[in-house]
């Protein structure tokens, strides 16, 4: 409103030759029509976000605006040319409105393929270069000023058409319609009362008037549509962003998953080929038997997705590392450690898993080289370290080594099993962190809860 009514204040004191009730009629008209340019720039807003039958809407109310603004703009330029040609003039605006009716039917049968608002400018440009070239080409149809009248009013009753055409294109929203009705039919009488022949001095005013009420509820109808068009977006963006996290996770959990098993049943299959050998030591095959039969325990856990939320409970170290040391041993890999009684607060799949990705990482970056593993126990916590002496890590990659995906350019792994590790760890209220170390190679410290930690 205060749009609408601004410029019709301000143009007596800024231009002496407007203080009259027909120069303020133009100003209202002119400044009107550009609020209802901004309400159609809304109302495409809210097609962006929504879709649906409000760009049928946006389409005609920018066709029909954008003409009613050349046409306003023409009269206050060139009055004269345009009171001699009137009826032609009248002729387009009509035939535009015809148009927007066509548009209406369509509507109700066809999905909208064109962008409303560039289709809208375009037509409501087609309307002003054609009645432009009649004015300036065609001769004047002579008509009489009730003759003049009588078309206007023709004008009017399609107007009021539009309006029932536009009452059905806002039927997106229930309260929408018939604002927007009620708007265009304001601007409607405003816009035919101008171009009377010699319109009376009350309904000049009421032109005024009825301009200003149009424009505004227009615009505030546009707002809310486009506001409550961008809300519903936001929260379908919402809920869409929640959900893929939900798949992302159960993806990650997946994979997670996956590449445990992976590497679990890589050292069973080295353990099935070796224990079918006559010659191999009885202690050893009852060192081989029983890592076999704790990892196959542990696989049929990975297989049934044992939830991590399970209660944590003591765990001894050396009875889940040494199933380990003997499976990786079996690789191929030389894995040195020493057995120390110490016990955690854990879970046991969880700090098994934990160790093998380690010494899955020394095998896949130090094969041949070795590893070691080194117990001990520190203010209130067991750190069990796994260290190589392969390559290292690559400085570039040390600050992200934890990150879900992150390897360097020569690794062939995945780069899930660090970042796995850690979630679990800081699950169990530990840590696992990787340290610099005199020796070559690369050193991680997983830190777990000690039996009689406070």
């Amino acid at each position: 409103m205060v749009a609408a009514v601004l410029p019709v204040l301000l143009a007596p004191l800024l231009a002496p030759d407007l203080r009259s009730w027909e120069g303020l009629a133009d100003v209202s008209r002119i400044s009107t029509l550009l609020i209802v340019l901004a309400a159609d720039l809304l109302f495409y807003i809210a097609w962006r976000a929504t879709g649906g039958p409000i760009g049928w809407l946006t389409l005609g109310l920018t066709a029909l605006s954008l003409d009613a603004l050349t046409l306003a703009a023409m009269m206050v330029t060139d009055s004269d040319a345009l009171e001699t040609h009137r009826a032609w003039a009248t002729l387009v605006q009509i035939a535009n409105a015809v148009g927007v009716l066509v548009l209406v039917a369509l509507a109700r049968r066809r999905t909208l393929r064109v962008d409303p608002l560039v289709a809208g400018i375009g037509i409501g440009l087609a309307a002003t270069l054609t009645r432009a070239a009649l004015v300036g080409i065609m001769p004047s149809m002579g008509l009489s000023d009730r003759q003049a009248d009588l078309l206007q009013l023709v004008n009017l009753l399609m107007a009021l058409l539009v309006a029932v055409g536009l009452f059905r294109l806002a039927s997106q929203a229930a309260w929408a319609p018939w604002r927007i009705t009620i708007a265009w039919v304001l601007l409607s009488l405003g816009h035919t009362a101008a171009y009377l022949a010699s319109p009376p001095f009350l309904l000049t005013v009421v032109t005024i008037v009825t301009d200003i009420l149009g424009a505004a509820l227009i615009v505030s109808v546009a707002a809310a549509l486009a506001w409550v068009a961008l809300q519903d977006q936001r929260e379908t963006l919402r809920r869409t962003r929640h959900e893929l996290e939900l798949v992302q996770m159960s993806v990650r959990d997946d994979a997670a998953r996956l590449h445990e098993m992976r590497a679990t049943v890589a050292g069973l299959t080295s353990a099935a080929q070796l224990i079918r050998r006559e010659d191999l030591p009885e202690d050893r095959r009852d060192s081989i038997e029983s890592m076999m039969e704790s990892e196959m325990d542990r696989l049929q856990r990975l297989l049934q997705g044992s939830p991590s939320s399970e209660p944590t409970s003591l765990v001894d170290l050396d009875s889940t590392i040494e199933p380990l040391v003997v499976r990786h041993q079996l690789r191929g890999s030389k894995v040195r450690w020493r057995p120390t009684g110490e016990r955690v607060s854990a879970r046991r799949d969880d700090v098994a898993e934990v160790i093998n990705v380690l010494l899955e990482n020394a095998f896949q970056h130090a094969a041949g080289a070795g590893a070691w593993i080194y117990t001990r126990h520190i203010d209130g916590h067991v750190e069990v370290a796994v260290a190589d002496a392969g390559p290292g890590v690559d400085q570039s990659v040390r600050p992200h080594i934890f990150e879900w995906g992150e390897r360097s350019k020569s690794s062939g792994g995945s780069g899930i099993g660090l970042n796995v590790a850690q979630q679990l760890t800081v699950e169990l209220g530990g840590y696992l962190r990787l340290v610099d170390s005199p020796a070559l190679g690369a050193t991680f410290v997983l830190g777990l809860p000690a039996e009689d930690a406070p």
